[in-house]
């Protein structure tokens, strides 16, 4: 399990990309759980329970189904897991580092809001550069593009789920 916590900590910071991520539907489908857990987590502060798995189911779709379509877009869909598997694991990592920053953003009256503003619009940037490092890897495309596809992807994410909730 450190192994795997170890290879997601070396793709957020560029080290490694998906194609280091060993191809395991088994390891698909917890880090998948994992995922879930934390999305839920930090959704459940802002919002109602009910509200955060919906949004949470909203977004895994919408993330399997940008994968599978871009994958396939380019013909490289055998290498679907190891993507996907990258961007849960290195998005329930981020999360985790922005959980903090959140919950203090989230405070009325707290001194830190501003910083904790700062440091959530920080691991958001990350996050982006990240997803663009996974792609360019996964896609075998330049990281500019791959930054232009994870910008499209973000954007559309969240305007979905703000349409829906």
């Amino acid at each position: 399990m450190s192994e795997i916590l170890r290879l997601f900590y070396d793709i957020i910071l560029f080290r490694k990309g998906p194609q280091d991520v060993p191809y395991s539907p088994a390891l698909t489908k917890m880090t998948l759980a994992v995922y879930a857990v934390v999305s839920f987590l930090m959704l459940f502060m802002s919002s109602h329970w009910f509200s955060a798995i919906l949004k949470m189911l909203a977004d895994i779709v919408l993330l399997m189904a940008f994968v599978r379509v871009t994958l396939a877009w380019v013909h490289k869909s055998e290498r679907y897991h190891q993507t996907f598997c990258a961007l849960l694991g290195t998005d329930a990592l981020l999360t985790l580092f922005g959980v903090p920053a959140t919950a203090v953003m989230l405070v009325p009256s707290g001194d830190l809001t501003v910083l904790g503003f700062f440091v959530v619009v920080g691991l958001i940037l990350w996050h982006w550069a990240v997803i663009g490092h996974i792609l360019s890897n996964a896609l075998e495309q330049t990281l500019a593009f791959s930054l232009g596809i994870a910008l499209l992807y973000m954007m559309a994410t969240y305007q979905i789920l703000a349409m829906l909730f």
